[in-house]
């Protein structure tokens, strides 16, 4: 497995395991994809989920925000009823569920997704990746980095992202890359979900 794709995080005292990457999905049968994945969340019970790439600016905004999504969980502050809808809630940065799922849901337009598994350990997380991999192949880091400039546009219109912050970040952080800028504009917007009244 590769590691780069593996993250540990501590929760209160419960020690969880994550695995994130994209993976190219196009002219795939997204209802075998669906399928697969409510199939090995239910025999395995390790959290399966399956983003569309389109609004997410690169994997410290996924990782945040299922971090987030689940320690609402552990705090019983939750939002949604399930913990895929949660990590959709927080990866948008709004309380609306129809809202997140039309934005990030996968559907048969998406040609990338971003996989995300969660479990108590690797030993389960490998289990359900090779069942997965069956039909959706390999995963590939190199597209983290697709259709950046379109990408950059749907995130600074949905986030409401201004060119001052762009720029106010750009200098501090000293990022070169836009979507890079944008990950830490998206990182407050994240943690101020919960908050939000509409």
């Amino acid at each position: 497995m590769q590691k780069q794709n593996i993250e540990q995080i501590t929760i209160g005292d419960k020690q969880y395991t994550l695995y994130i990457a994209p993976y190219n999905i196009e002219n795939i049968d997204i209802d075998k994809i669906l399928d697969i994945s409510k199939e090995i969340q239910k025999d395995t019970g390790v959290l399966t989920q399956l983003l569309d790439i389109s609004y997410i600016a690169g994997k410290r905004h996924v990782l945040h925000s299922t971090i987030n999504a689940l320690i609402t969980f552990e705090n019983k502050e939750n939002l949604a009823k399930h913990k895929n809808l949660e990590i959709m809630l927080y990866v948008t940065a709004q309380r609306q569920i129809q809202k997140a799922i039309k934005l990030v849901g996968i559907s048969e337009h998406t040609k990338v997704a971003i996989l995300i598994l969660q479990a108590e350990d690797i030993k389960r997380i490998q289990q359900a990746r090779e069942k997965i991999e069956h039909i959706i192949g390999t995963p590939d880091n190199t597209l983290w980095n697709i259709n950046k400039e379109i990408r950059a546009q749907n995130i600074i219109t949905h986030f409401e992202i201004t060119d001052e912050e762009i720029q106010i970040i750009s200098e501090i952080y000293n990022h070169s890359e836009i979507l890079d800028t944008l990950q830490e504009a998206i990182m407050g917007r994240i943690a101020l979900t919960k908050f939000k009244t509409g």
